[in-house]
C-alpha cells in the first residue's frame, strides 16, 4: 500500500510540474465550448525589459464608472516572455462582461492599463488577442507616476497558431485587441 501512495503521488507530482501556470486547462476551455458558456478566453504575451528583477503582472478589471464598484476578473505574474490565458466571465452583480481593462506593473509600481475593450453582446465562448506587452523602465523615473513604459505590439499570427494547438476543440470567434486592429482605408476620391 505504502508503494502504491508513492506512485500516486510521484505520479501527481509530475502531472502538478507540466501544468503552465499562465494557461487554462483544455478540459476547462472545451467544457466552455462544450456548453456555450458566455466567457472570453485572452491570450498575449509580456516582454518586460532586461533590468526588471521581478515578473510583471497583468491583471483584467471591469469597473462601470470611477463611482462604481471595481470587480477583479483575473490577475497572474508573469515570467519573462511567457504567453498567457486566461479566462474572463461577468462577475455575478452583473448580467453580463460588456467591457474591460487591461493592466500591467512591476515591483510596487503602480498598475499602467494599456488596453480598455468594449465587448459585444454575443453567447458563447471568444477568444481575444491581446498583443504582444512590451514593458521598459522609464528613462525619467522621477516623473510622477511614470516608473514604467509599456508598447503593445501585434504578433498575431504566431500566438493563434499557439492557441489552436493548445485548445483544438475551441470553435469561438478568435478576434484581436480594438488597438491592434487597422481602421478600414477611406476610399479614395475619384476624379470626375
Amino acid at each position: 500500500m505504502t508503494g502504491l501512495a508513492i506512485a500516486i503521488a510521484g505520479s501527481l507530482a509530475v502531472l502538478t510540474s507540466c501544468a503552465h501556470p499562465h494557461r487554462v486547462s483544455r478540459s476547462t476551455v472545451d467544457r466552455l465550448t462544450k456548453t456555450g458558456e458566455t466567457s472570453v478566453l485572452v491570450f498575449g504575451s509580456v516582454l518586460p525589459a532586461e533590468r526588471l528583477s521581478t515578473r510583471p503582472v497583468i491583471r483584467f478589471i471591469h469597473q462601470s464608472d470611477r463611482s462604481a464598484p471595481q470587480y477583479l476578473l483575473h490577475e497572474m505574474a508573469i515570467a519573462r516572455g511567457d504567453r498567457f490565458y486566461a479566462v474572463l466571465k461577468a462577475p455575478a452583480a452583473l448580467n453580463r462582461l460588456d467591457h474591460f481593462e487591461a493592466e500591467v506593473r512591476w515591483a510596487e509600481a503602480p498598475y499602467d492599463k494599456f488596453t480598455f475593450v468594449r465587448l459585444e453582446e454575443r453567447e458563447g465562448p471568444a477568444a481575444l488577442y491581446l498583443g504582444e506587452i512590451r514593458i521598459s523602465v522609464a528613462q525619467n523615473r522621477t516623473a510622477p507616476g511614470r516608473t514604467m513604459l509599456v508598447d503593445v505590439g501585434d504578433n498575431f499570427q504566431p500566438a493563434l497558431e499557439e492557441l489552436r494547438r493548445l485548445y483544438p476543440n475551441f470553435k469561438g470567434p478568435i478576434l484581436k485587441s480594438p488597438q491592434l486592429r487597422s481602421p478600414a482605408p477611406a476610399p479614395a476620391n475619384q476624379a470626375r
